[in-house]
């Protein structure tokens, strides 16, 4: 898990992103809200930042690496990611055009976002599809007075590919 801090310019360019979003995205299970879309596109910049490659604003994708279709998907947080914490891609996700899905959270606290965003790991498709399955409405075992929002793939930030390995990554096809 990395720690990526972003300029001024970058934190614009995700004010700019979100603006420029559907102002209702189609099966969204965040309800939509502001923070959640800012939060996302602050992912979105701080993974192309450390990648050091274009965002290329698809819905199937976010960005490409070596010829990897990459989609992020960042989860919003109060607090600094733990290992233990649990990462998801929501079953109607996982159809996306992407080979890779990497994993960002940005800490929202005081009605604010933080200029950074963890990079906490990366898994392939075929790797999310080894997960376990969640079920709408099924509890949350790490946070007892939380269900799940939609039917997911579940595991933890622990069972990631380390981001670091990402950089290495062979170029697709190769």
């Amino acid at each position: 898990m990395i720690l990526q801090h972003l300029n001024k310019q970058q934190i614009e360019e995700a004010k700019a992103n979100e603006a420029n979003l559907p102002k209702k995205l189609t099966l969204d299970v965040s309800g939509n809200l502001y923070k959640n879309r800012l939060g996302g596109c602050i992912g979105e910049v701080a993974a192309s930042a450390y990648l050091e490659s274009q965002l290329k604003h698809h819905y199937e994708f976010d960005l490409i690496y070596n010829g990897h279709k990459i989609d992020v998907k960042t989860i919003i947080r109060s607090v600094r990611p733990m290992a233990h914490y649990a990462c998801r891609i929501t079953i109607h996700s996982h159809i996306q055009d992407c080979d890779i899905y990497l994993f960002a959270c940005a800490v929202h606290k005081d009605r604010s976002f933080y200029p950074s965003a963890y990079l906490c790991g990366w898994a392939s498709k075929q790797d999310v599809q080894q997960w376990e399955t969640v079920k709408k409405g099924d509890p949350w075992p790490e946070a007892p007075n939380k269900k799940e929002r939609s039917d997911a793939y579940k595991s933890t930030y622990s069972a990631l590919r380390p981001i670091g390995d990402l950089k290495n990554i062979q170029r697709h096809g190769s």
